[in-house]
């Protein structure tokens, strides 16, 4: 695991559990400030801790957060997903 590599949080916080996609932690999400959110998903989905993407499926629980919590601001979203489309 490089550095810049995120590390997984303890999966029975909010935070382990929002790094992992776990419907528990999704809760959470709404209850802080969109804020945090919106910042811990730009990181979380720009530097997937996933060992394998086809297993985890993720993109939907990140979708419905970013919708629920009124996420505007998509730059660094597109623009990753810009890198991976190279």
């Amino acid at each position: 695991m490089s550095s810049t590599e995120p590390k997984l949080a303890d999966p029975k916080t909010w935070l382990g559990q929002l790094q992992r996609g776990r419907r528990s932690g999704f809760p959470w999400a709404l209850k802080v400030g969109p804020a945090e959110v919106h910042e811990l998903l730009n990181f979380y989905i720009t530097k997937d801790p996933r060992a394998d993407r086809q297993i985890e499926s993720r993109g939907e629980y990140y979708a419905t957060l970013m919708l629920r919590t009124g996420m505007q601001d998509l730059s660094t979203i597109a623009a990753h997903l810009d890198k991976l489309a190279l």
